[in-house]
């Protein structure tokens, strides 16, 4: 898709990502110091599609991801534009291309300040003002919380998977499946077992300068953060997580436990508000906030 010169020197085109743009994406997640590997980039576009705008040399200078979930939602991220080439027209071509893309769709994106007022020109509001924390820290190694009335926190085994798919699913009222399954195969995971039920479950993979607590589901906050003090007791070391900020009990543990928030995002979307269906569970921590 050819793009109209916006100013004298910045001329660009529009093509879909391929696998080894990862490296010219994760170099621009670097410009902004954020913490992402070339793994993470990879991981990432392994599960969606992107775009990219290049100059006429091939040069990337900006990039966007959506990833599908089923035929109704999606969401979209990794929006980075190189920061020569801001206000110049480059993330607004991206974007419309990205969205238009997305067709029907319901998308969700985290944006961050910088970028609120983009997203807001291309139809996306916040009408539940929902803050996600990112929150990062080094942990040295801590004591798992006590667990009451016969529930325990265990290693996910194999069989555990149908069920961790079906609590993602309730949790977020969009089907992850294919997303879940990859984590599944690259994560530690650990689940919330009572009266043999599984009622909660949290995944821990290698990404960025450590571990990445995500998704965290469960009932309630004292569920959450039983599952996350196993899980943060048996991954010592630099740990991030993204929480939203209404789960206000699982963000004061978080810092009284040494993970403060450093950033925030503005959980936001492009479609208005509709009943969900009745869910006991809740996503406590994100997979990332590309991916929710």
């Amino acid at each position: 898709m050819a793009v109209s010169p916006v100013s004298a020197v910045t001329e660009f085109s529009l093509r879909p990502m391929a696998s080894d743009d990862a490296v010219a994406g994760h170099r621009l997640t670097q410009q902004l110091g954020w913490p992402h590997t070339e793994q993470d980039w990879a991981f990432h576009l392994a599960q969606g599609q992107g775009w990219v705008a290049v100059e006429s040399d091939g040069a990337i200078i900006a990039t966007a991801l959506l990833w599908f979930y089923g035929d109704d939602d999606g969401t979209l991220g990794l929006v980075i534009v190189n920061e020569a080439f801001r206000g110049k027209g480059v993330a607004n071509a991206l974007m419309e291309h990205t969205i238009e893309a997305a067709g029907a769709r319901k998308i969700r994106l985290i944006a961050t300040d910088m970028a609120v007022k983009l997203y807001q020109n291309l139809g996306f509001a916040s009408p539940n003002q929902i803050k996600i924390a990112q929150r990062q820290g080094v942990i040295a190694g801590s004591t798992p919380l006590p667990t009451h009335d016969g529930t325990i926190v265990r290693v996910a085994r194999e069989d555990d998977y149908a069920c961790i798919r079906t609590l993602d699913r309730n949790a977020i009222g969009m089907d992850r499946s294919g997303v879940i399954n990859s984590l599944l195969t690259s994560s530690t995971g650990y689940v919330l077992e009572r009266e043999g039920c599984v009622i909660g479950s949290v995944l821990v993979r290698e990404s960025g300068r450590g571990n990445t607590f995500g998704p965290l589901i469960a009932r309630n906050e004292a569920d959450a953060t039983v599952l996350l003090s196993k899980a943060l007791s048996e991954h010592p070391g630099f740990c991030r997580i993204d929480v939203p900020e209404d789960a206000v009990s699982v963000g004061q543990w978080l810092d009284q436990n040494g993970l403060p928030v450093i950033d925030r995002g503005t959980l936001m979307q492009n479609f208005d508000n509709q009943p969900l269906k009745a869910s006991p569970y809740k996503i406590y921590s994100l997979i990332s906030q590309a991916l929710l």
